[in-house]
């Protein structure tokens, strides 16, 4: 902020450079703030429509798989209802459960990571849902560690009532055919027992936040 030898033509550059820098500045920290403002402010989606199916049979027993887009790119607007179940928005069957397939994925921005968890506590809190949470067993021991501190963390602010389970695997059984996976890793999850003890590992860290009336599974293709 200093003068320079002509006394003003110093400063008065610099806060002609400032001020369009720092209006540039609070626009974008407006927008984001309106942006995230709408996690917390928006309502579950609905349509109406005049085509009504009926309701759902067992309607307890299913709920959504909450792909990656929707999870990352609009969680405030997950569906409340079953589409079709309703007349006008009226008597719609009410959705129960999410699965989410990850807690969060480490090429997501992380400034992203807590609006999106306040979203779906807010939706489980409001519709009393629950959601089933998978966390991976993968030959990227790293990458599972950071997954699973994810999950821990996702469970504790969702609240223990509002976790229907967790997956400690994914698709186990067609794990070996992946690119990613050799024969070596197949050998030590299966064959030398690191699966075993991760799941071990994984429920012993549950119990000891307090989470041990949390359900506990794996996930399996069925092929």
């Amino acid at each position: 902020f200093g003068s320079s030898s002509s006394g003003v033509p110093r400063q008065t550059s610099w806060h002609a450079f400032a001020a369009p820098v720092a209006t540039s500045v609070m626009r974008q920290q407006w927008a984001a703030a309106a942006a995230l403002a709408t996690f917390w402010c928006a309502e579950a989606w609905q349509c109406s429509t005049d085509v009504a199916l009926g309701p759902v049979a067992i309607a307890g027993q299913k709920g959504l798989a909450l792909d990656d887009n929707s999870m990352r790119g609009c969680p405030w607007r997950l569906p409340a209802s079953w589409p079709n179940t309703g007349t006008d928005g009226k008597g719609a069957t009410p959705i129960n459960s999410l699965r989410l397939f990850k807690a969060w994925d480490r090429n997501w921005q992380e400034r992203q990571r807590l609006p999106v968890w306040e979203s779906l506590r807010d939706f489980v809190a409001s519709h009393g849902a629950k959601i089933f949470i998978g966390s991976p067993v993968t030959c990227d021991s790293k990458a599972d560690e950071q997954d699973w501190t994810w999950v821990k963390k996702l469970i504790q602010m969702l609240g223990k009532d509002q976790v229907m389970g967790v997956a400690i695997g994914n698709e186990l059984d067609i794990l070996w055919q992946k690119d990613s996976t050799s024969s070596a890793c197949v050998h030590s999850l299966w064959e030398e027992g690191r699966y075993w003890g991760e799941f071990q590992r994984r429920v012993k860290e549950l119990d000891s936040l307090g989470l041990g009336s949390v359900p506990v599974t794996a996930v399996f293709t069925g092929n």
